[in-house]
């Protein structure tokens, strides 16, 4: 019986043989546009059960397959590829992304969810489209990518701060960027941030630096940006700016990978601004010392200008073409069981501006176990360590601005090697060398940061699991300045200081959610349940001492004991939240969400500690429906979101609510006083928000468009009362006056419009074209302040003088440049004694107002020129912002085209007050100036030459008021994936890119600075959009090489 058995096996074998040998067999790699391969892809036999998949280098062999067989090739997330099969043998695929990425994956709140169960408005940016630039900070590459989200650069130095708001500006005085938190841990400013030249001869200035400079953009898998109320209220009380999730990179199933990218490049600065040179400079200070105003006769030495040279161009003294490099080598791979992803980063960037620049060193460990089916855990860590060159900037004695007022006739260097200088300070307004003043300036910002998290889930039952969080974010930051003594002929400094500061803060979370996720028949229902716990910590030092013995020695404890300055800080915070959400689908029709969030904060007394943020949205996917079925083959995704939220803002300092003291020194003794105005009803700054989205697709979604209406309302702004002047003002060294209270008071609004419009306009396998076009709009309106004759004055300090440069009040937007009105220049005699003059001045060529002033307007008819005739005269806010993607494919080759632009926004230009000033012969002028007013050229453009400015022709008015809108080619990235089989069968890559990156390359402006993209003067909504000597952004050409094995 046996024998039988084996004998009809034996047979059904043999017989099998011929049926399995019939087709053929084929073989063949699959990849996505990147050249890199995809594993798992399904290859099928179309209509039929013959199959494989793809290993983990993107191969295949399919077996039985015979001629005019349909191929087919299926990949989540990548649309499908057929292809008929002839008689060759080999069959490579270039599979494309999706066009509908509906499925999708993003991140929102305490989870993640399809993009097509989504109910609010939610962009995400791929790690793909962040690598076409070369950026420092992870912060610089959201700007032009996402509707809704203005991002302007404060400053282009290395290391600088970025303004990103989120639909607009929410609080007055407060913070108004978004909260960032990485893998779910919330990035703190609990250490410093800025940078203070105010000891140094620096007055304002900019001195905010980006508190993502220590995160590596390599290790960023995604961001993800939560733009309207719904979507961010389950953060309640920090999300009033809105929220950016930042996802790394981690390991995946499969064998270890290892990439290396390394890019090189230079920098220069974009453009200069025309200043007189040598010869038109002398004719400019032979003119200016020969009017009745100064009556002096010309220098010697500028007897004859036609015969002297172009002097010293101070700009090009301090401009550099800055080197930028960048190392990044990460391994990362595992089994189904432990996962891992680390790397390691060297960047260093040379500022365009001489000592200036960023070093950062990082490192990052990511990992992932799975114990068994209802227990994972791990673990996130980031290391990092930044050394920031800080140059003084956006002031009167910046190096920018020093080097436009410096004149020509002075050397850089002398021929015995020390710095030039003017022989007679007497007058001179840029008396210090510019490149002395930077080099001889020596400050530094140091930084280590440590920050991740700890994670455990566990799958309590089917569709019910627990997720415990433990997050920490540790800085510590340390500066260092140090003012030598110095003997330049002249200019003479004999006495150095020397200031150091160090602060650390300690950040922690520990956050538990359960999440269930029961579906009954056609009703899927998510429901999260959470706590979680916040405490920042914080306290530092800072000391200065004067008089060393020599410039080589700084210690402190070497220099003058009586010259001393000491100060130390130390405080902390704490919220605790509770937070719901529910979430309910039926049938992929009907979406619906709702959260809520009870946070309560420290920073608030008993009254008002705790608050509530509760949220709703829907949607409603109209192509679902049947009556779409007749247009589904044109019109194919058609959905409509509306959402409703609020969240709040409590960015104060703490303890406001309660008296503190603080030690005093007077001539009785030490003792202690009242350091503030306390205020126990000081409560939440909150943030009202609906809007209204719509997602349409067509041609099976190659065309996509994004819509979204809302409207923002922020209430009961966090806002420092002014006291009366007999009180004093609060001064951190003196300790002389008092605080004023924080109060609640105040109404404003956002108005908006996203748009995102992406196409795919071909998707060839060795051809493709897709584009991408964000335009967004706001308009910014305050409602109500304290009373409404209330105004909050946006002001800068420019040497001794205090300039207001701003108003907001009642009606008008935030941050209103406010000022006089220019009407032409007075021409005429008649004009002169006809029009009005300053109420201070009179009549007088000498000493006064006179033929070729500035003429400006008597807005309140009352005969005379007062604080009373200005008004409104700018506005800083753009009519929209836009951005334009293009990215092209060709076999190995790809391109992408990407640009950017601002329309209808004005910038106040106050470095044309010192470059087109006319009130100093001392100090170099722009060419412009060349074209004032006088007896030879009365029909000059700009005024005449007053000493003094006794018209006050440099006042705050429309005549520095330009135009910023600007169009930008942003970047240019053309990249060549090489085939794997370049370098032999057997050779190891993986993959293997060549890149070049060309930023900054050209922008279309009538702005007259360097750089129209001027952001908020260190991160003020009251300032924004004014130009004090600001660092350029610079212009870039890297190239890149990406190794993979």
């Amino acid at each position: 019986m046996i024998k039988l058995k084996l004998a009809i096996i034996a047979i059904l074998i043999i017989g099998i043989q011929p049926v399995l040998s019939q087709g053929d067999s084929i073989t063949g790699m699959v990849t996505d546009q990147n050249n890199s391969p995809l594993p798992g892809v399904t290859v099928l036999v179309k209509g039929t059960s013959n199959g494989t998949t793809t290993d983990f280098d993107g191969n295949y062999e399919l077996k039985g397959v015979s001629k005019g067989n349909t191929i087919q090739f299926s990949y989540l997330g990548m649309e499908t590829v057929e292809r008929i099969y002839t008689d060759s043998k080999r069959i490579n695929i270039v599979m494309t992304q999706d066009a509908t990425d509906l499925d999708e994956v993003v991140l929102i709140g305490y989870g993640e969810s399809s993009k097509k169960d989504l109910t609010s408005a939610i962009s995400t940016i791929s790690a793909e489209t962040l690598a076409k630039q070369t950026i420092p900070n992870i912060d610089q590459g959201i700007q032009g990518l996402v509707s809704g989200v203005t991002v302007t650069r404060s400053s282009g130095q290395p290391g600088g701060a970025v303004s990103i708001r989120v639909r607009g500006i929410t609080s007055v005085t407060g913070t108004n960027e978004p909260l960032y938190i990485i893998d779910g841990v919330n990035v703190t400013n609990a250490s410093t941030q800025s940078f203070n030249f105010s000891r140094f001869g620096g007055t304002g200035g900019q001195t905010a630096v980006s508190p993502l400079s220590a995160l590596n953009p390599n290790d960023i898998e995604s961001i993800t940006v939560l733009k309207d109320a719904s979507a961010a209220a389950i953060y309640g009380a920090q999300a009033s700016n809105g929220v950016v999730l930042i996802t790394t990179k981690r390991g995946k199933v499969g064998k270890a990978k290892i990439s290396y990218e390394t890019y090189g490049g230079v920098q220069f600065a974009p453009n200069l601004i025309d200043m007189m040179n040598l010869r038109e400079y002398a004719a400019y200070t032979n003119e200016a010392r020969q009017t009745p105003s100064v009556n002096l006769p010309p220098l010697p030495q500028f007897e004859d200008p036609s015969i002297l040279g172009e002097g010293t161009d101070w700009q090009r003294a301090i401009f550099r073409a800055a080197p930028i490099t960048n190392h990044q080598l990460s391994l990362s791979g595992g089994k189904e069981n432990a996962k891992f992803y680390a790397s390691i980063n060297y960047f260093d960037q040379e500022g365009i501006v001489i000592n200036s620049g960023l070093r950062r060193f990082g490192a990052r460990l990511n990992l992932d176990y799975k114990v068994n089916d209802w227990l994972k855990f791990g673990h996130n860590i980031n290391l990092s360590n930044s050394l920031e060159e800080v140059g003084l900037n956006d002031s009167r004695n910046g190096t920018i601005t020093t080097a436009l007022r410096q004149t020509p006739d002075i050397p850089i260097r002398n021929p015995d090697g020390t710095f030039g200088s003017p022989d007679n300070v007497l007058g001179n307004t840029a008396a210090l060398n510019p490149v002395a003043s930077a080099e001889i300036r020596s400050s530094t910002l140091e930084r280590y940061k440590i920050n991740g998290n700890l994670f455990l889930d566990l799958q309590l039952a089917n569709n019910l699991s627990f997720r415990t969080d433990l997050g920490y974010d540790y800085n510590t930051a340390k500066t260092e300045s140090f003012f030598p003594t110095f003997d330049f002929g002249s200019i003479k400094n004999d006495t150095n200081t020397a200031f150091k500061s160090a602060n650390e803060g300690f950040y922690y979370l520990f956050k538990n959610y359960l999440t269930y996720s029961p579906q009954f028949g056609d009703h899927r229902f998510r429901l999260l349940l959470g706590a979680e716990a916040q405490k920042s910590q914080f306290q530092g030092l800072s000391g200065q001492r004067s008089n060393f013995p020599s410039n080589e020695v700084d210690g402190l404890n070497t220099g003058d004991a009586e010259e001393s300055l000491a100060e130390s800080f130390e405080g902390s915070s704490t919220i605790a939240s509770y937070f719901g959400r529910i979430n309910y689908n039926y049938l992929d029709k009907y979406l619906l969400s709702a959260s809520v969030r009870y946070d309560g904060s420290s920073k608030f007394g008993p009254n008002n500690r705790w608050g509530v943020f509760p949220s709703a949205s829907a949607a409603w996917v109209v192509s679902e429906e049947p009556f779409m079925e007749s247009v589904s083959n044109v019109w194919d995704y058609f959905k409509i979101r509306v959402g409703y939220g609020t969240s709040g803002n409590q960015q104060i300092s703490d303890n406001l609510f309660r008296t503190l003291l603080r030690n005093v020194n007077t001539a009785l003794g030490s003792g202690f006083s009242a350091a503030n105005f306390p205020n126990a009803d000081v409560a939440w700054e909150s943030l009202i928000s609906p809007n209204l989205g719509v997602e349409l697709g067509f041609l099976n979604s190659k065309i996509r468009l994004d819509v979204d209406v809302y409207r923002k309302t922020s209430k009961d702004f966090l806002a420092i009362q002014p006291l009366p002047g007999f009180l004093g003002s609060l001064n951190s060294l003196s300790f002389i006056g008092i605080q004023p209270p924080v109060l609640n008071f105040g109404e404003m609004i956002n108005d908006g419009i996203d748009v995102n419009l992406s196409t795919k306009n071909i998707n060839k396998e060795h051809f493709s074209w897709d584009s991408n076009i964000v335009f967004s709009l706001y308009r910014n309106e305050i409602r109500e302040l304290s009373n409404d004759d209330d105004a909050i004055i946006g002001t800068i300090q420019d040497e001794d003088v205090i300039a207001d440069l701003t108003r907001s009040q009642v009606g008008q937007p935030i941050g209103m440049f406010f000022g006089f009105v220019t009407d032409g220049l007075f021409r005429s005699q008649e004009e002169l004694n006809n029009g009005p003059i300053p109420a201070e001045s009179s009549i007088s060529e000498a000493n006064g107002t006179w033929l070729g002033d500035i003429r400006f307007r008597d807005l309140n008819d009352d005969g005379v020129i007062d604080a009373n005739d200005r008004t409104f005269i700018g506005n800083p806010h753009p009519d929209f912002t836009f951005s334009i993607t293009n990215n092209f494919r060709y076999r190995m080759f790809d391109l992408s085209i990407f640009l950017q632009g601002s329309y209808g926004n004005d910038i106040y230009n106050y470095t044309r007050v010192f470059t087109e000033g006319i009130n100093r012969f001392n100090s170099n002028q722009a060419t412009t100036v060349i074209d004032r007013y006088s007896a030879t050229n009365p029909n000059g453009s700009l005024p005449r030459y007053s000493d003094g400015d006794r018209n006050g022709n440099t006042r705050v008015s429309d005549r520095f008021i330009e135009d910023g809108s600007y169009l930008r080619i942003q970047s240019v990235t053309l990249g060549c994936t090489l085939p794997k089989d370049t370098f032999g069968k057997n050779n190891f890559f993986d993959r293997v890119r060549v890149y070049t990156i060309l930023q900054n390359i050209y922008t279309l402006t009538n702005y007259s600075g360097y750089d129209p993209e001027v952001g908020s003067l260190n991160q003020s909504a009251l300032l924004k959009g004014i130009d004090f000597g600001r660092y350029p952004v610079p212009r870039t050409i890297t190239l890149g090489l990406n190794v993979q094995f």
